[in-house]
Parts: C-alpha cells; structure tokens; sequence
C-alpha cells in the first residue's frame, strides 16, 4: 500500500512505469501511472519478469532512476542501473535489511552499499542501512504518509458503537497485522488487566488477524491472544476483530478513545515506522507507544502521544490509567497529533518531499522508474 500510495504522488511530477507483483486487486489498475505486472504469483516468477520487463522498459525509454520498492529487488535493480547507466536508489524498512537469512544478509551486505541512494522509512532503518555499509551521505529519511483527506470527514460511528456493544465503555484500539513485535499477546498478558481493575469500563479492540502468505510471520498469535483472554478472565474487555473493512477500521479510529501500539524487541523483525499511528492521529486520538524501532519517528513524544520504554508494562499501565483519568490531556495530545500529521506526513507533502530529495540528489529530467 505505501507504494501504491507512493507512485500516486510522484505521477504529478515524473513519467513513471511501474512493475509489480501479481495482484487480483482490479482497483491498482486504476492508478494513474503504468503498471507491469506478471500473470502468476511467486517470488521467482517476479524477480524473472522484474527483470526482463525492467530491461524492455528502460531500453525503451530515458528513465533517469530505477528505484526498487524494497530491498528484496536490490539484485534486479542495480542490474539494470548498471547495464542502462541510470542511478540506483531502493526504500529500506527495516525487516528487508535484517531479515535473518545467511544468503539473504550476505547479498544485502554486497549490494546495498552499490545503491546511489537509499531512502529509509525512519531513523531506525537508516541505522540498519548504516550498519549494512551504506555511506551516511546516500541514506535520505522519507517517512511514509497517509491521506489525510480520508480522515477530513466523521462518518456515521452508530453502527458501529452497536455491534460492537461500546456504549458507556472507554475504547482503546490497536489494529495492523498481529505480527509477534505488534506486542499484543504481552499487553494482554502484563498490562491490561490492572488497566481494568483500575478502570472496569475498558474495552480493547484489535483490528487485524494472523499475517498471510509472510516470510518471516509464521506464529498464530491470535490463538495465543485467545488463550490469554481466556486464562486472565477478559473476555468482557477484548475484542478480537480480525480483518475488518477499511471503511470499517476509519470508524473504529473515530470511535475509539486512545490508540495503543505496544511493540517489543523480537530477534530478527522490527517496526519500520508505524502508519497507523498517523492514521490514528488523522482523527485527532493520542497515541500511547513503545519507544521501539521506527516508532519514535512516528510519535512526537508528550506531543502527539506518549511513548514508554518497549516491554514496560507497568509503564504502559500508569501511562494509559492517567490518560484514562485525564480527558483533557488526551484532547490536547490527539488535537496536535492531527495537525502535526496534515502539515508533515500528508501523502501529497510526502510525494512532492521524494521527488524533490531525488531532483536535489541527480538532478533527473522528468522519468523516473519504479520497481515496486
């Protein structure tokens, strides 16, 4: 989605073709720029047609840079930047430079450092990129965006209050993939119950189930999230949603008192940055985080919300009690997140920031080709 979003906002400014991965998805062929894509799924499949249809596209036409999505499409990427002489830049997040595979790290480690530029998504990707042999001077930090348009307007909130039984009861929400470094299970487990018992009125709602078809998200943690509802006694205060509609989820953000991420340290996977805190913010709700990964880019500290230690807990139980019993604190924190996401992390601000920081870089023409 963040490419999607992404090349949408570059189209304004450069001639783009893109080539994607295989998609049922009918509403991407609706964007505004050209997409490539092959006509089956899997991975070797992709990085085959990444590279052939790479090769007839940028034969055929100037492209200053070829930009790959993530670091997984470094080989093609720099291939083609080398065989064309155009400059190559790739988007870092963090998982795709220390992902914990031998083969997967020696190549990260060889290419990256190739790249004429690297545009991580925080601080926290930056340092792996550093880590990885990238000079300082070829990283740039682009944060991801949101539309903050989606938010402008309050939608009818009713139906959900009702079938979600949330009247008279103050709602904290999470939502996003239940990945293991999400924190969920152990927020559940270490700090939720003294949240209720200080506070009886608390429902937590978590939008978002299982990840599908990951590398590296195998666990079911929402089997283990629903054995640890049921041991500690809270089925009255969780609610599993699973999936829900993006129509939905906006609701839920309208409807919800406090926005939770709980992120933990988890070998070999991290938080690149944190989207839905923005999005959170976008309808004017403070955020309560661990200070983990990318996260601490995503939230200005005692601004937009309040960040804690990663793992804790008790931390995270005084943090979310005082915000609880202080409406006033909560109000303030939420109206400033959402001011600060409309002036910094709008995607059309965002788009406009990236062609910018490449124009500054090599001074391209008006092409620009993206390998999502």
């Amino acid at each position: 989605m963040m490419m999607y979003q992404l090349v949408q906002h570059l189209s304004p400014y450069a001639d783009i073709d893109v080539i994607g991965p295989f998609s049922q998805e009918k509403h991407r062929e609706k964007e505004k720029s050209t997409v490539q894509r092959p006509k089956g799924g899997g991975l070797v499949w992709f990085f085959l047609y990444s590279f052939f249809k790479g090769f007839s596209l940028t034969m055929r036409n100037r492209y200053d840079v070829i930009i790959a999505g993530s670091a997984l499409l470094l080989p093609v990427t720099l291939l083609l930047a080398k065989i064309y002489r155009r400059k190559a830049v790739v988007n870092v997040y963090g998982l795709d430079l220390i992902y914990p595979n031998l083969l997967y790290q020696w190549m990260i480690k060889k290419l990256l450092p190739l790249c004429d530029m690297v545009i991580a998504i925080s601080a926290a990707a930056k340092q792996e990129a550093i880590k990885k042999g990238v000079e300082t001077s070829k990283i740039q930090i682009i944060p991801p965006g949101t539309s903050f348009s989606e938010f402008a307007h309050r939608p009818e909130i009713d139906d959900v209050r009702e079938k979600y039984g949330l009247k008279d009861r103050f709602v904290i929400l999470s939502a996003g993939r239940l990945a293991r470094r999400k924190g969920i299970l152990e927020f559940i487990e270490n700090s939720l119950p003294a949240i209720v018992a200080a506070n009886p009125e608390v429902l937590f709602l978590v939008a978002g189930d299982n990840p599908v078809q990951s590398l590296s998200h195998k666990e079911d943690i929402k089997q283990l999230i629903e054995q640890a509802i049921s041991r500690l006694g809270l089925a009255e205060h969780v609610q599993l949603l699973g999936r829900v509609r993006r129509e939905e989820l906006i609701k839920l953000y309208f409807v919800c008192d406090l926005f939770v991420l709980p992120g933990i340290n988890v070998p070999g996977d991290m938080e690149g940055f944190g989207i839905v805190i923005l999005e959170a913010n976008s309808v004017g709700k403070p955020v309560v985080a661990a200070d983990i990964g990318g996260i601490g880019d995503a939230v200005d500290d005692k601004v937009s919300g309040m960040l804690v230690t990663a793992e804790d807990w008790s931390g995270f139980t005084s943090t979310i009690n005082h915000l609880i019993e202080n409406p006033a604190i909560r109000q303030e924190l939420g109206g400033q997140g959402k001011r600060r996401v409309e002036s910094e992390y709008d995607w059309p601000k965002i788009g406009k920031k990236y062609i910018e920081t490449l124009k500054r870089k090599f001074s391209p023409g008006n092409a620009v080709n993206n390998s999502e």
